[in-house]
């Protein structure tokens, strides 16, 4: 008898686990946070542009702070590098417009004095 109920106990155990029925595969994680990837490429471009600065090659400096400014509109350090290698270029119109829009995004940007430093006085002062 004890036999028939251990049978009965072990059929009972068995109906109650079942399969799982077939899920749908989950989607792929994310590996990386677009945001910061994009903030990764922003910051690429800037360094590129400073080796730029550094070989002299100001026009493809330029472009490249310019690349940057695309992805991140908004950033002050491509604003005032690009202004830097305007005022090193000698056009200083453009200078002046990109190190004044980097002050107005970041009043304590360090690297916008440095950069008007470069330019010519106006003849006002």
């Amino acid at each position: 008898m004890w036999i028939r109920q251990l049978s009965v106990c072990v059929l009972l155990a068995a109906a109650a686990v079942q399969p799982a029925a077939p899920q749908a595969p989950s989607p792929p994680a994310t590996l990386v946070d677009p945001a910061a990837m994009q903030t990764r490429v922003v910051n690429d471009f800037i360094n590129r542009g400073h080796q730029a600065l550094n070989s002299r090659d100001f026009d493809t400096a330029i472009a490249l702070f310019g690349r940057a400014l695309e992805l991140a509109p908004q950033n002050d350090w491509a604003l005032a590098d690009r202004g830097i290698a305007y005022a090193w270029k000698d056009d200083a119109a453009h200078a002046r417009q990109d190190l004044d829009a980097a002050a107005q995004i970041n009043p304590k940007n360090w690297v916008v004095p440095h950069g008007r430093g470069l330019l010519p006085r106006d003849a006002s002062g």
